[in-house]
């Protein structure tokens, strides 16, 4: 792990970025040899930095940058009896896709005024402002000669503006 981070003047900031690995090895399962649990992200990168515009406001970015978690997918199909079946790659064996956004951010603080025993800002912001489909889960669906496997993807966000008041007393 490694953190590089600046906290005085008007810009501020880090960017920390982590390398780790994480294998298993259990008997009877992947015929005994390791594989990557799903929560395996070798990489991970952050970059955060905010800057002061002037007294009352300030502009904040994010970014984010993991490398995929593995799964296991069916690579194919086959009929035994009758029945279809699903046969299997390597356990965790598939690594999907690397998972980034940039998040952007604008607050304004309210007027100083000493003689009240509250603050209060304003945040506008916009969550993966440049609409990055991150992988949430996949989804396997049998072709209809049962010999090959479709795959589709589902994305939880795209772009997610956000208004947030904070009261601080």
């Amino acid at each position: 792990e490694y953190m590089l981070e600046k906290k005085t003047g008007d810009l501020t900031g880090w960017i920390a970025y982590t390398f780790s690995q994480t294998q298993y090895q259990i008997d009877g399962v992947n015929n005994n040899n390791y594989f990557s649990p799903r929560w395996d992200i070798r990489h991970n990168l952050s970059i955060t930095g905010n800057y002061q515009l002037n007294k009352r406001w300030s502009v904040s970015s994010t970014f984010k940058f993991t490398s995929g978690g593995f799964v296991t997918v069916p690579e194919g199909s086959f009929i035994y009896n009758g029945s279809a079946f699903n046969y299997y790659s390597e356990r965790n064996g598939y690594q999907i896709e690397p998972y980034h956004r940039l998040d952007v951010s604008f607050t304004y603080k309210s007027k100083k005024n000493d003689k009240r025993n509250w603050k209060s800002e304003w945040v506008y912001g916009i969550y993966n402002i440049y609409g990055r489909e991150n992988i949430y889960t996949l989804f396997a669906q049998p072709e209809r000669n049962l010999v090959s496997t479709q795959f589709s993807k589902m994305y939880l966000f795209g772009i997610v503006p956000s208004v947030t008041y904070n009261l601080k007393f």
